[in-house]
C-alpha cells in the first residue's frame, strides 16, 4: 500500500528509502466491488488501485476485433514459426467469427498459433480448426467423457497429429531431443525414429 499510496519503500533489511516511478496495471475478471463487499478483497488496496478502471468487454461483445487480432497473430507466429502465412480463407474467418471465444483473446491466440502449426499452405483454412470451433451445434464446451472430439467432429490423420506432437514438442523444448522425448513420454531411440520418419529436425541438429 506504500508503494502505491507514497511511492516508496525499504528493502528487508534496509534502512534507505526508496522512491520508485512507475504506473501499476491491473487486471482482474472479479467483480472488485463485489469482493470488496464480501471482504474477499481488501477495501483500502481496492480504492489505491481503482483511479482510472477500464471495462474491457468479452471477446464475443466485439467481434469486429477478431479480424484485427488474428491479423496481429498471424504476423506475431509468422515471425516466431519463420512461416509466410498471410491470410485465413472466408469461410474459415466467418467460423472465427461466429465462435462465442469463452476463452477470450487467449483463446483466439492459442487457436491461430494451432492452426499455424497444421497448416501445410500459405492460407489458413477450415481443416485446421479446432472441433470446438468447426462443429456447428458445439457450444464450445467439453462433452461428457471431457473430450472436444464429438462423434460429429471431423478427424484429423493420425500420422499428422504425431508429426505435429512432435514438431510441437521440439519446439517448447527449444530442440533438447532429451526432454523432448520425455514430454512425449518416448524413448530417445523413439523419438529419433519417429523424426527421420516424418522428416523433423531438430534445431540443434
Amino acid at each position: 500500500l506504500r508503494v502505491i499510496q507514497e511511492k516508496t519503500f525499504e528493502r528487508v533489511g534496509g534502512n534507505e528509502t526508496i522512491k520508485t516511478d512507475v504506473r501499476i496495471i491491473s487486471a482482474t475478471n472479479v467483480n472488485l466491488r463485489d469482493a470488496v463487499a464480501n471482504r474477499d478483497f481488501r477495501e483500502d488496496l481496492y480504492y489505491r488501485l481503482s483511479s482510472f478502471p477500464i471495462h474491457i468487454p468479452a471477446l464475443r461483445e466485439r467481434r469486429g476485433d477478431i479480424v484485427i487480432l488474428v491479423n496481429h497473430f498471424l504476423a506475431e507466429f509468422n515471425k516466431k514459426m519463420d512461416r509466410q502465412i498471410n491470410q485465413v480463407t472466408k469461410a474459415a474467418l466467418k467460423l472465427l467469427y461466429d465462435y462465442d471465444w469463452p476463452g477470450n483473446v487467449r483463446e483466439l491466440e492459442n487457436t491461430i498459433e494451432r492452426c499455424m502449426i497444421l497448416s501445410e499452405t500459405n492460407n489458413l483454412d477450415v481443416e485446421v480448426l479446432p472441433p470446438q470451433i468447426l462443429v456447428s451445434d458445439s457450444d464450445g464446451s467439453l462433452d461428457s467423457t471431457g473430450s472436444l472430439f464429438t462423434e460429429d467432429a471431423p478427424i484429423i490423420p493420425f500420422e499428422k497429429l504425431k508429426a505435429e506432437a512432435i514438431k510441437h514438442a521440439l519446439k517448447m523444448t527449444n530442440g533438447n531431443i532429451v526432454d523432448a522425448s520425455k514430454k512425449l513420454n518416448v524413448g530417445r531411440a523413439t523419438l529419433y525414429r519417429l523424426m527421420e520418419k516424418y522428416d523433423i529436425k531438430s534445431r540443434r541438429n
